[in-house]
């Protein structure tokens, strides 16, 4: 049955078993639905107006704006090829050596993936029972990827210490100058900011990765 505006129409509506609502689920309503007015939506035109309506007129032209749009697929898609590549080379090796997770590693990254860490002052946040039964089971759930992600750092840290690709302090200056220069900034405030916010340890893990993942692929190609 279709309606115009103005019109009602009554129809039965079943709700599915996994419906949000668990007083709906599985249920079927009888309902009565009017219609009041009809709308649709005006797309602009594609033409040079539209395009320098973008980025506050940095666009001149249509074709400007569909280059940078081809540009920044085609970026998008080498980052996630090189992601995939990099997960593929972590994965064999991870694969080929017995590494086991620990569980209070396991258990911490849990902690941190489902934002179930310490509050400030070291202090546990305080849950409801229900709320500690869903999270209970939600980090049983995410346990396979986490102990994965754990082996994976193992691989990585056994790597970095073997071959000496940990990153250096001119590694870390080298990639904190070049964020600055991506956002123009000043490098001397870019460190502060990461350290104040306790990432750059998280970037020099980074960079480690990197340096490991790019001696692998050598080895992969050598091979």
């Amino acid at each position: 049955m279709s309606l115009m505006p103005g019109e009602e129409g009554e129809f039965d509506i079943s709700f599915p078993e996994d419906f949000a609502d668990p007083n709906e689920a599985g249920k079927t309503r009888h309902m009565t639905i009017g219609v009041v007015e009809l709308r649709r939506r005006e797309l602009p035109a594609l033409d040079d107006e539209f395009a320098q309506s973008f980025q506050g007129g940095e666009f001149e032209s249509l074709a400007q704006l569909r280059e940078r749009i081809a540009t920044d697929l085609r970026e998008d898609a080498r980052g996630r090829a090189e992601r995939a590549y990099r997960d593929a080379l972590l994965d064999q090796v991870v694969e080929a050596n017995t590494i086991d997770a620990p569980r209070s590693m396991v258990d911490s990254y849990l902690e941190y993936m489902v934002g179930g860490g310490q509050e400030r002052g070291g202090k546990q946040p305080q849950r409801t029972p229900e709320q500690e039964e869903r999270f209970s089971q939600f980090r049983e759930m995410m346990r396979p990827q986490a102990e994965t992600a754990i082996r994976r750092m193992l691989v990585v840290e056994t790597l970095a210490d073997r071959e000496g690709l940990r990153a250096t302090s001119d590694d870390l200056d080298q990639r904190v100058e070049a964020l600055a220069q991506q956002h123009g900034r000043q490098p001397g405030d870019v460190w502060l900011e990461l350290e104040k916010s306790g990432q750059l340890q998280q970037l020099e893990s980074q960079i480690t990765e990197d340096k490991v993942l790019e001696w692998l692929r050598q080895q992969n190609t050598a091979g």
